[in-house]
């Protein structure tokens, strides 16, 4: 009986799971920061809650890119900050755009209750989220041309 590859394997999946943690509470912090400065803001600033909202998403999101990038994903590259951060917005900007059209399709044309439609949508753009970071906004340029020379 091979006891190693049933190990490898879960130790490989540790470190999915750790790293689906870590992105789940920078999601949650994100959330919390743009709720939390969206009120401050209106409450407290009397400022107008589209612009509130609008200045709550920057901050949020700045956040956002910055831990996921030095914390989930341990992406130390200070350059490459120039070609991930043009990603990470393109993939926010896509997933709002696959979110809302799947938000219609379950609740407008399915008949699906737009809270479950919700948890559906919020679900599979978080999936892709993860996966487009981690594979694309903050792969790991160094440890791969490391592994070539190898």
């Amino acid at each position: 009986m091979n006891v190693v590859k049933p190990l490898l394997l879960l130790l490989k999946n540790y470190s999915l799971v750790k790293k689906l943690t870590k992105f789940a509470t920078i999601g949650f912090l994100t959330w919390l920061i743009e709720v939390t400065l969206l009120a401050l803001m209106v409450e407290l600033g009397d400022l107008y809650y589209l612009r509130a909202a609008a200045i709550a998403i920057v901050f949020s999101n700045t956040f956002n890119f910055t831990f996921n990038k030095l914390w989930t994903f341990q992406n130390k590259e200070k350059k490459a900050v120039k070609v991930q951060l043009p990603l990470f917005i393109a993939q926010k900007v896509v997933g709002v755009a696959v979110y809302l059209f799947l938000m219609y399709t379950l609740v407008d044309m399915a008949g699906f209750w737009y809270i479950y439609s919700q948890i559906i949508c919020g679900s599979l753009i978080g999936i892709f989220n993860f996966t487009f970071c981690g594979l694309v906004v903050f792969k790991q340029r160094a440890a791969r041309k490391a592994r070539k020379r190898i």
